[in-house]
């Protein structure tokens, strides 16, 4: 199994997913949205996610695109005089691609028997610019929420793969490696929308080993 957590949407096309398959990987690829972009359509990048065919098959295929999440976010929270200003700052074009796999070789034993051997891997590119931490841990906190009602639905390990644009010690690090956000860090003292109100939203249940 491989994730590519930056792929030019052209090389995808042109060199990644042919070379590959010739290999026996099936692949899938979630491009970047385009609200913002205004290089080349082309150029334009996106998150892939290639599995041996031989043994995993694809069960399902779950596109996160940031930008939907912060529609409906400044919806629900921004007044209309403020939400202009609100897009501008959340709306980035990132996504996320979450993929369910099933082994097509079990090692489960008799204690299991005709049980699925699931794995949800997840593959995203966070938001790069310093200036909005804000944004940068909105983005992390959507994709573990999302993460978190698939593995509510059923006994499946995850594995979470990335580009965070984040250190360690930054609040999208300790969010992702210790599951909680301490309300006094200093990356929640950027937060001109309130999107990160309450503090202690900021948490997941995800069994994550960083």
């Amino acid at each position: 199994m491989a994730c590519f957590i930056i792929v030019q949407s052209d090389h995808f096309e042109e060199f990644f997913a042919p070379e590959l398959d010739k290999h026996g990987y099936q692949a899938l690829y979630k491009k970047k949205t385009t609200e913002v972009f205004n290089g080349s359509i082309m150029t334009i990048d996106g998150c892939a996610t290639f599995f041996r065919r031989d043994r995993f098959s694809h069960v399902k295929k779950y596109e996160v695109e940031f930008n939907k999440a912060a529609q409906s976010l400044t919806d629900a929270l921004v007044p209309s005089s403020q939400k202009k200003t609100a897009l501008n700052r959340l709306v980035k074009d990132n996504v996320a691609l979450i993929v369910v796999l099933e082994a097509k070789f079990s090692n489960y034993g008799v204690d299991n028997p005709g049980k699925r051997q699931l794995v949800c891997v997840a593959n995203t590119h966070v938001n790069v610019q310093q200036d909005l931490k804000d944004v940068k841990l909105w983005q992390v906190h959507t994709l573990l929420k999302g993460l978190e009602k698939i593995a509510a639905s059923a006994d499946i390990p995850m594995l979470v793969c990335g580009n965070f644009n984040s250190v360690p010690g930054s609040a999208p690090h300790a969010l992702l490696a210790i599951g909680k956000v301490d309300p006094l860090h200093p990356d929640l003292a950027v937060d001109p929308l309130g999107i990160l109100r309450p503090t202690t939203k900021l948490i997941h249940t995800l069994p994550l080993v960083i």
